[in-house]
Formats: C-alpha cells, sequence, structure tokens
C-alpha cells in the first residue's frame, strides 16, 4: 500500500470517522429519563389488579351465595386496593420528577380509578 504525501490526509480521515458516543451512566438527564419510564410503567401496570378487583367486584354482584360472595369482595377490595396505591406511587414519582403531563395523566387515572372503586362500593 502506498501513502500519498498530502498534508490534508489526515484532515480527512478525521472528518470522515464516525465519532464515538460516549454517556455518563448517572448524568442527570438519563436518570431523570429512567425515571419517568419506571413512572409510566408503574401506572400502566397499575391497571393490572385493578381490573382483576373490578371483575371480582362483578363476580361478587352476580353470585348469591354467601360464601362465594365474601371471598370475592374481600380479593375485590384487595386488588383495587393494590392497584390504586400503585397508581399512586406512579403519581407521587411524577410530582416529584416534576413532570407536569405525567401528573396530569396519573392525576386522572388515580381519580378514575378512585371514582369507579366508589362506585362500585355503593352498588
Amino acid at each position: 500500500m502506498t501513502r500519498h504525501n498530502n498534508p490534508h490526509q489526515s484532515d480527512d480521515v478525521a472528518r470522515d470517522a464516525m465519532p464515538l458516543d460516549y454517556f455518563a451512566p448517572r448524568d442527570p438527564q438519563r436518570v431523570v429519563s429512567r425515571g419517568l419510564t419506571t413512572s409510566s410503567v408503574l401506572l400502566l401496570l397499575s391497571w393490572g389488579p385493578y381490573l382483576c378487583g373490578v371483575v371480582n367486584a362483578a363476580a361478587s354482584a352476580n353470585s348469591y351465595v354467601p360464601t362465594i360472595t365474601s371471598a370475592h369482595v374481600n380479593a375485590s377490595f384487595l386488588f383495587l386496593g393494590i392497584g390504586m396505591v400503585i397508581a399512586v406511587i406512579s403519581l407521587m414519582r411524577f410530582i416529584t420528577a416534576r413532570h407536569y403531563f405525567g401528573v396530569a395523566v396519573a392525576g386522572g387515572v388515580v381519580l378514575m380509578q378512585i371514582t369507579i372503586a366508589g362506585c362500585i362500593g355503593l352498588a
């Protein structure tokens, strides 16, 4: 391989080379981004046990056997409570991160879950 005596050759190679992408794992922006992702996932996961509580409440409403009804009512309260606690934790994480869109969405979810649980309790 022959080399040309071009003094600008090293500048061309440096300009054409792909830059390395370095990142700091503890960079505040990356930590906030991971926290928002975790809070969003928690908010989505809160619907799992919450919907199980709704299904249990529907099963207890359609059953007229006292032993089945009492077991389903207890499970309904448990699952509704777990879902709401997870949603409130997500809301608190959004508040501490000062992510106002997340606060609005999580607050709406918590308000909706409380409203539905109240309606189920009144029925």
